[in-house]
């Protein structure tokens, strides 16, 4: 067995050979010492784990990382219950697999915890629920020395692997507040270390003189029996009553239990050096004790000795417990006392012997306090499954819900009472049912948990749950039941599906502004090269031309560098906005005369309607009129020949009555398609409706979005059933309605 190694290493130190039976005994009682001592720790280091991650950030910050952990260390929790399980019985006990489980168990969970930690000092190393999660590893790697300090080499590598992160973490992180902390910790793993090695050498030591003790009590007993039976023997002769006389006096000198002998009047004429040592007593003033005139003890007020020593001199034994006081220290002890009257020599006597069972006492003291802490800790364990956010159930070998907790009655939408004794095909439909009978027929059949995933309809939409399924088992390790726990990814699977789309519009984006780049680039240097080679052999009216596209080629390129630029700016919060009340309406005149060279391309025409002869807004009229550019521009681009442009203008209020502008932009051409009417204005993002070769960084419609969201207005996009496209945004009129913080902001009073 594990602990063999252990027991060999200390008693070598006495002169004392065990056999394999003894060695056997003492490691069952260190079996049972370690299932009592890792009771505590079961439920301590998942509600430390708790509390660190919900009462800090942890849990909300990073919380694919702490259920992650979290799952790991339900895990690791299962088997180490198991295993406090599996010492509790006496078949499973035996069977050596059960220490190696118990050991990584242990580990495992050590090795988690300290990975939270340790993480929780890399996010969190100059904020202050640093310091809760410092206090509950310190107490948790403290802890750890009472509990493990039976195996040795679980105690070293538990403490290394639990404390070790947070070391690696704050020398990794090297700031004046992790460097002290992982010195502390190191001096803290150092010292433990060592402190493990004496509490290790002081219990196995402390074990096996605990069992020398009661053997030596066994065999006492027994030489007890041949002492009576050699006092009530027949008299032999002189020489065999001398030699028996010396023998007995020789045992009852050595003797492990105090003796006491009483003549028929109570008084003591006889004690053994057991009983002077157990009660650092002097022999003279231990011989003054009359039993019959010192009747009376406040500290065992329920002992009648008078009635003890009258039934005993009626020839009854007696046997009671007593509360006895050294005589030097004054230290309180518990004694077990038997009395007997008998034949000693030729004199008939009272013979008294007393046994020290303090420790006995306090072990029994101990078991009860340990089972009041099992009382504890299952209704600790069922408030935690019935708070618990997860969904988890328990079903019985025929596959019938036994137990579930809030979240699987809500998950259900039945009660918990509707659930008992029932069967997945009268909770869910056919199709589900049969799936999850499927599932747990394989758990029962290959007994190992296992993961599933399942997709159950609710009213918002189709969620995507994973099952972690696991074989439920009695003492004997009979499966009869099966457990699950819950956990529905759907938002995962959303996010994950997002990023995927964000990675794809970022590399559609890079593709467009490395052809939108090299395309004017290429205008560039051709024209560039060919006036440079032609110089002196064309006219003047040709090297103009060549100058046209040149100029006209870097125009289109600063355009765009233009637009990165802006929205950088904006995006980082430091694009200057100059507020005042501006007339919006010759500026939109204005970017439809720029335009309608454009436009003419495509035998475009514009119109603008509006309430009155002025359309007032409080804006940056520069941003503003570069959101109307960017807005007519695409509608140009994606509009079919000899159409419409409309641009509208109306007032309109907020909710609180404030005044606003809605100006709306529409064409007839190409519509978007509804649900792509949002993500539109995000960045890199083009509606896969227009995505017809034309090219274009996906940043026009974003920088619009993110100039209107630092006025504290918004944009959207519709269709409408005449098959036009139609861009709303909304302006306020007055300052009241200012725009978002963080921005460079200058605030004029004229009005343009």
């Amino acid at each position: 067995m594990f602990f063999l190694h252990e027991l060999d290493r200390y008693q070598n130190t006495l002169a004392k050979e065990f056999d394999a039976g003894e060695l056997a005994a003492m490691t069952i009682h260190a079996l049972r010492d370690l299932r009592n001592r890792s009771i505590a720790g079961a439920i301590i280091v998942p509600l430390s784990y708790l509390l660190g991650g919900f009462v800090t950030d942890y849990a909300s910050d990073h919380w694919i990382l702490f259920s992650t952990l979290g799952i790991l260390l339900l895990i690791a929790l299962t088997f180490r219950i198991l295993t406090i399980n599996a010492f509790s019985n006496k078949e499973l006990r035996e069977k050596r697999y059960w220490q190696p489980i118990y050991f990584w168990a242990n580990l495992f969970m050590g090795l988690i915890f300290g990975c939270f930690v340790g993480s929780a000092v890399l996010f969190y190393h100059d904020s202050l629920p640093l310091t809760l999660i410092i206090i509950l590893l310190a107490g948790i790697g403290g802890g750890s020395m009472a509990s493990y300090c039976i195996w040795r080499l679980l105690s070293y590598t538990y403490l290394l692997v639990i404390l070790l992160p947070a070391i690696a973490a704050g020398f990794f992180i090297g700031d004046s507040v992790t460097i002290p902390i992982a010195i502390a910790f190191s001096f803290f793993l150092i010292f433990n270390l060592f402190q493990a090695k004496h509490w290790n050498a002081n219990y196995w030591q402390s074990v096996i003189n605990i069992f020398l003790v009661e053997k030596n009590s066994l065999e006492l007993k027994k030489v007890n029996t041949q002492l009576a039976d050699e006092i009530t023997g027949h008299k032999t002769t002189a020489r065999n009553i001398a030699t028996s006389h010396q023998k007995l006096q020789d045992i009852y000198n050595s003797a492990h239990d105090a003796i006491l002998i009483f003549n028929l009047e109570g008084q003591l004429i006889d004690v053994n050096k057991t009983m002077l040592e157990l009660f650092e007593a002097d022999r003279q003033e231990t011989l003054k004790f009359n039993i019959t005139k010192s009747s009376h003890s406040t500290a065992n007020p329920q002992v009648d000795l008078i009635t003890i020593w009258q039934k005993t001199l009626q020839g009854k034994n007696q046997e009671f417990e007593w509360l006895a006081k050294k005589n030097k220290t004054k230290q309180l002890f518990y004694v077990q006392v038997n009395m007997r009257r008998t034949q000693w020599g030729e004199d008939t006597v009272v013979i008294a012997t007393v046994r020290d069972i303090n420790a006995r006492k306090l072990s029994e003291e101990r078991e009860q306090q340990t089972r009041k802490s099992l009382v504890k800790t299952e209704g600790y364990l069922l408030s935690i499954l019935e708070n618990a956010n997860l969904p988890i159930f328990c079903k019985d070998a025929e596959f019938n819900y036994i137990l579930v907790n809030k979240a699987f009655e809500q998950l259900t939408g039945l009660s918990g009472q509707k659930l008992t004794s029932k069967s997945d095909f009268v909770i869910f439909p056919k199709s589900l049912a049969e799936e999850f009978r499927a599932e747990d027929e394989m758990v029962t059949e290959k007994g190992i948990p296992m993961e599933f995933q399942t997709k159950l309809p609710f009213s918002d939409g189709e969620h995507v749950f994973t099952t972690a399924k696991f074989p439920l088992r009695d003492k004997e390790h009979n499966v009869y039941g099966i457990g699950g726990i819950c956990t529905d990814i759907t938002q995962q699977i959303h996010e994950m599906n997002a990023a995927q789309s964000a990675n794809l519009a970022k590399s559609e984006f890079l593709a467009n502004i490395s052809h939108e780049l090299r395309t004017p680039m290429h205008g560039i240097l051709g024209y560039a090269r060919l006036g440079q080679k032609r110089s002196d052999m064309v006219s003047k009216a040709k090297l103009n031309e060549y100058f046209s596209v040149i100029t006209e080629s870097g125009s289109r390129l600063m355009e765009m560098l233009n637009n990165l630029l802006d929205f950088s700016r904006l995006e980082v919060g430091k694009m200057r906005y100059t507020m005042s009340k501006n007339d919006l309406l010759p500026r939109i005149h204005q970017v439809i005369y720029e335009l309608t060279p454009l436009a003419a391309e495509k035998q475009l025409s514009f119109q603008v309607k509006s309430d009155g002869d002025m359309i007032l807004a409080f804006c940056d009229q520069e941003k503003i009129a570069q959101v109307i550019r960017n807005l007519i521009s695409n509608a140009i681009k994606f509009s079919f020949a000899e159409t419409l442009i409309t641009i509208s203008c109306k007032g309109t209020c907020d909710k609180n009555g404030s005044p606003l502008q809605q100006i709306s932009i529409s064409n007839i051409g190409v519509e978007i398609p509804a649900d792509e009417q949002t993500s539109i204005f995000e960045k890199f993002i083009q509606s896969s409706a227009t995505k017809n070769g034309a090219g274009g960084t996906g940043l026009g419609l974003a920088i619009c979005k993110q100039i209107l969201t630092d006025h504290n207005s918004r944009i959207w996009a519709e269709n409408s059933q005449e098959g036009t496209t139609i861009i709303h945004f909304l302006l306020p009129v007055g300052e009241e309605r200012l725009f978002s913080q963080s921005k460079i902001i200058e605030v004029s009073s004229e009005t343009s």
